[in-house]
C-alpha cells in the first residue's frame, strides 16, 4: 500500500511539474487575477502564461502566437512581427535564406534575413515541408489561409528553367522556388464590411475607405479584391465556458479552462454569491484578443427591488483590476446594464428594463456583441445599438459577480455559458 501511495504521488509530481520546463517563469508574482504572462526564453513566436492548475499549483503554458506575430512585452500581447523587437530571434545566429516551418499554418516558415525572422508563406497550391522547403500540396489537406501579418510574405510560384546539354542532346528543365522579397501590404480589411478596404498612403498620414469592385470581396492573403472561396462544411458553434455547477465551479465544456472560485458556494446545482465581494474569476480571457464574437448567456436569480436606489450591482466584468472595462454588465432595481469597449470605439452602454419580480423567479439573460452590435436581452425584452470595431483587449481577467464601483453581485447563478462563436448559426 505504501508503495502504491508513493507511486502515485510521483505521478502527480510529475504530472504538474515535469511537462512544464518553464514553471521558473512562474510565481505568484506574476499572477495578476489568476494569469500572468511571460516572454518565450528563446522563441519570439511563442509566449509563456501563467496560472494555477486545478491543484492550485502555478503552471506556465506555451502558447502560440498567430503566424506572423511576435510576442510584445510593452502590450503584453502577440503584435505584428515587423513591428516588435525580438530579443531572442532564431535567426540572430544564422545565415540569410534558411527556413524554418512555422507552427499551426501549413503554408508558413519564416526565413533568416540580417538575424530577423521574416514570416513568409508558400503560393496557394503547396505547402511547406520541413526539409524540401515549398512543395506541391498533392492531397489537398493543407488548406490554411497565409495572412496573419501585413509582413506575411506570399513566395513566388516555382518557375522552370530549360538548360539544352549540347553535348548529349538533351534538354534538362529544373524546377526553382525563389523567396519573394519582402512586401508591406498598405490596405487593411473593414470589419463588418467586407466589400470595402482601408488604403493606408504615407505611413498613415493619409487613410482612405475604398470598396471593392462589385460582387467581390477585399481578401487580405493578396492584398487585393476578388472572390471568396465558400467552404461547404460549417464548424459548430460550442462554449469556450460553460459553468452548470452541477459539482462544483469548474468548467465542463471540452476546454476545462481554470476558474478561481472566490468566496462562492456551490450547491445543489447553483452558485450562491453572497453580495460581500465573492467571485468567479476565469483566466482564459485575460488580455485575449477578441475580434468581432463575444456571447455571455447567463441564467440567474437575484431580488433586483432591495438594490439601494442609485446603486448597481455587478453581473460581470473584466475591470476588476483597477483599469477600464471592455465588457461589464450591471443591475439596479428597474434596468440590467450593459456596455462594450472596442477600439473604435471606448464605451457604448444599453440597457434593458427588468420589471418587478419575485426573488425566486429566474431571470434568463444574453449578452451578445457580434458583427459589430451589442444586443442584451432580458427574457423576451431586447435592445440592440451600433458597437463598430473589434473588441478591446483587457489585462484583466474576466469576473463573474463583481465590478470595480458597485455592489457585488448577491443571488444565485444556475448556469453561464460564453462564447466566442455565434452558436445561433
Amino acid at each position: 500500500m505504501i508503495l502504491i501511495t508513493l507511486l502515485a504521488i510521483v505521478l502527480a509530481v510529475s504530472t504538474t511539474t515535469g511537462q512544464n520546463e518553464f514553471n521558473y517563469l512562474c510565481g505568484e508574482r506574476q499572477l495578476d487575477n489568476g494569469a500572468g504572462f511571460n516572454s518565450h526564453p528563446y522563441d519570439c513566436t511563442k509566449y509563456i502564461q501563467c496560472e494555477k492548475d486545478i491543484y492550485n499549483n502555478v503552471i506556465a503554458r506555451v502558447r502560440p502566437c498567430g503566424f506572423g506575430t511576435f510576442f510584445s512585452k510593452s502590450i503584453l500581447n502577440c503584435a505584428s512581427a515587423g513591428q516588435t523587437v525580438c530579443e531572442n530571434d532564431l535567426c540572430a545566429s544564422e545565415m540569410n535564406g534558411k527556413q524554418r516551418k512555422a507552427e499551426g499554418n501549413c503554408r508558413g516558415y519564416y526565413e533568416c534575413l540580417n538575424g530577423k525572422s521574416v514570416p513568409k508563406c508558400c503560393p496557394s497550391g503547396q505547402k511547406h515541408d520541413i526539409i524540401k522547403g515549398c512543395i506541391a500540396n498533392e492531397n489537398g489537406e493543407c488548406t490554411d489561409d497565409c495572412y496573419n501579418s501585413k509582413y506575411v510574405t506570399e513566395a513566388p510560384l516555382p518557375s522552370n528553367e530549360t538548360e539544352f546539354n549540347s553535348t548529349s542532346g538533351e534538354t534538362t528543365v529544373t524546377t526553382t522556388t525563389e523567396a519573394a522579397p519582402a512586401f508591406e501590404c498598405d490596405r487593411r480589411p473593414v470589419f463588418g464590411h467586407p466589400e470595402r478596404f482601408l488604403w493606408i498612403l504615407y505611413d498613415g498620414a493619409i487613410v482612405n475607405t475604398m470598396s471593392c469592385p462589385a460582387g467581390t470581396v477585399f481578401l487580405p492573403q493578396t492584398c487585393n479584391c476578388g472572390h471568396m472561396e465558400v467552404k461547404d462544411s460549417v464548424k459548430k458553434c460550442e462554449p469556450e465556458v460553460l459553468l452548470t455547477f452541477s459539482k462544483d465551479h469548474r468548467d465542463v465544456s471540452v476546454h476545462h479552462n481554470h476558474v478561481v472560485n472566490d468566496g462562492v458556494v456551490v450547491e445543489n446545482g447553483v452558485a450562491k454569491f453572497n453580495g460581500n465581494g465573492s467571485r468567479l474569476i476565469i483566466p482564459r480571457f485575460t488580455n485575449v484578443e477578441i475580434s468581432s464574437t463575444f456571447i455571455i448567456k447567463m441564467k440567474y436569480k437575484s431580488n433586483h427591488n432591495v438594490i439601494p436606489a442609485g446603486m448597481q450591482r455587478a453581473l460581470f466584468s473584466n475591470n476588476g483590476c483597477k483599469v477600464e472595462p471592455s465588457l461589464i454588465s450591471t443591475e439596479d432595481r428597474e434596468y440590467v446594464h450593459a456596455a462594450v469597449g472596442t477600439y473604435e470605439n471606448f464605451r457604448l452602454a444599453t440597457n434593458v428594463y427588468q420589471a418587478p419580480l419575485n426573488a425566486g423567479q429566474e431571470k434568463e439573460f444574453v449578452y451578445k456583441f457580434h458583427n459589430e452590435k451589442l444586443r442584451v436581452s432580458l427574457g423576451n425584452t431586447t435592445t440592440e445599438i451600433p458597437a463598430n470595431g473589434h473588441l478591446r483587449n483587457v489585462q484583466c481577467a474576466l469576473h463573474i459577480g463583481y465590478a470595480d464601483g458597485v455592489l457585488s453581485f448577491e443571488g444565485e447563478i444556475d448556469e453561464i455559458a460564453i462564447y466566442l462563436c455565434n452558436p445561433e448559426i
